[in-house]
């Protein structure tokens, strides 16, 4: 769930590496949360899906957020979703 600006999280978050949200107009964003697409990582219809999803930029942003750092992003800054806490993830090169 989105808060407001004074929500601060150090919580682990796994919801980039356990899904890949792809929007119909082809945007992949970081996270489903992200309805207005703030953080839009690549375009399936400009650049292969591995391509994106492998970028130094969704890297690092899974990598971030795994470890609670989450002022990898504005939306995640104001995140206090705690559904992807855990994971099985599939953090690896395809």
């Amino acid at each position: 769930m989105i808060a407001g600006p004074e929500i601060v999280s150090n919580l682990p978050c796994f919801a980039p590496s356990d899904m890949l949200i792809i929007t119909i107009t082809g945007n992949v964003v970081l996270c489903y949360e992200d309805n207005k697409e703030e953080v839009v990582l690549g375009n399936i219809f400009d650049s292969p899906i591995m391509e994106i999803w492998n970028s130094p930029q969704f890297r690092q942003a899974r990598e971030a957020l795994s470890c609670g750092n989450r002022n990898a992003t504005e939306i995640c800054r104001r995140c206090n979703n705690r559904s992807h806490q855990k994971s099985e993830a599939f953090d690896y090169v395809l």
